[in-house]
């Protein structure tokens, strides 16, 4: 019996390893968007090449990250609109609307207020790691967010609060090197809701 939990256990680290490899790189993909959105939009400190073809790279670089299935052509449905308007009619709102849907997708923690903007999402990496971990937020607000690390018990492992600022990618250092290997979960509570990401500790 032993033997099969053991086996089970092991099966379910290494899927789990997949998805979170998959999801680690479609946040990078939405970091990636996030950023030149920033940059081209907010901050307007980029005008290098046509910002509509780079905008098509960048959110259809978000889907690409995801592997064949159900989530990548939810994920390539929720950005089609920006595509098929053409660039007549695209907008720095409508860019960060096809950005917010799919990010929902394909990072973990996504979600989504009122069917339409992106709240918050997480990235956690490395994922796996020895427990040196930075964990990378973006959400449509600035202020106070509390995170709470849970080992593979359902104990508190570390609260941590700190102060973000709005749209960018604000990056938490969490030193968890002196816990045990296992699968963990990260609750940022952002404005009394909740954004989940999980990590394996090795």
């Amino acid at each position: 019996m032993k033997k099969i939990l053991l086996l089970l256990a092991i099966i379910y680290t290494c899927v789990y390893y997949v998805q979170a490899q998959e999801a680690q790189d479609g946040c990078a993909a939405c970091k990636s968007a996030w950023q030149d959105y920033r940059d081209r939009c907010e901050e307007k400190t980029t005008t290098n090449g046509d910002a509509y073809t780079n905008a098509i790279a960048k959110i259809g670089a978000i889907c690409a990250a995801l592997p064949d299935g159900p989530d990548r052509k939810a994920c390539n449905e929720a950005g089609k609109a920006f595509i098929e308007n053409g660039k007549s009619k695209a907008s720095c709102a409508s860019y960060k609307k096809a950005i917010t849907d799919r990010c929902a997708i394909a990072c973990p923690g996504g979600k989504k207020e009122g069917g339409n903007e992106l709240l918050a999402f997480s990235n956690v990496y490395p994922n796996p790691s020895h427990g040196d971990i930075v964990v990378e937020y973006i959400s449509n607000h600035s202020g106070s967010i509390q995170l709470t690390v849970y080992d593979p018990l359902g104990r508190v492992v570390t609260i941590q609060n700190t102060t973000i600022d709005e749209f960018a990618i604000n990056t938490i250092a969490l030193d968890l090197t002196n816990n045990e290997p296992g699968l963990y979960v990260l609750v940022i509570r952002d404005e009394s809701k909740n954004s989940f990401s999980k990590f394996i500790i090795e």
